[in-house]
């Protein structure tokens, strides 16, 4: 219930702002300890993965912050690489993050509490989803990247052409 109220997730977004202001005004440090912050991020991100494994039990809320912090100290890695060497797996990448805000609108509103269970309950007669995780995995991964290009494609580029236009439209009137 809680990671998917956006309020309850604010520390997110806090975490995400000081990060950047540190990069700003702290740049020879945020380049300098880059390594040492991912390996400490990743190590807090494997502790949260594998903590019953470690025995490890953290007070449920504040699962959320020490996610949010380990995600954090990845950034300084992570904002360094320019471009992949692969042209293709640039574009991948590239385009994904162009589509990843329609990603995130549709993933639970949309396929996962109606298009996902419709569509089992249609092709249930003709595939066999209770035997197959995987087989639903990539049905499920197929809905929500088709909902995702069609969110995009057909409602997002086209309002961001629009205030493009409009933004340029403006800047013009006011030379």
């Amino acid at each position: 219930f809680y990671r998917k109220v956006v309020i309850f997730r604010f520390d997110s977004i806090m975490f995400g702002v000081l990060f950047f202001l540190i990069s700003l005004y702290f740049e020879k440090q945020w380049m300098k300890f880059k390594n040492y912050f991912f390996l400490f991020g990743l190590s807090l991100l494997l502790i949260l993965e594998f903590r019953s494994q470690f025995s490890v039990q953290i007070y449920f809320p504040f699962l959320f912050l020490i996610e949010s912090c380990a995600i954090a100290f990845t950034l300084p890695f992570f904002s360094q690489i320019k471009t992949l060497n692969q042209a293709f797996l640039n574009q991948v990448f590239s385009f994904i993050s162009k589509l990843s805000y329609s990603l995130y609108l549709v993933n639970l509103s949309l396929v996962q509490l109606f298009i996902f269970p419709f569509s089992k309950k249609v092709l249930s007669s003709i595939l066999d989803f209770s035997n197959s995780p995987i087989l639903a995995f990539t049905l499920y991964f197929l809905l929500v990247i088709l909902s995702a290009l069609s969110l995009y494609f057909f409602i997002e580029k086209p309002f961001l052409k629009m205030r493009n236009n409009i933004l340029a439209y403006k800047a013009g009137h006011l030379n």
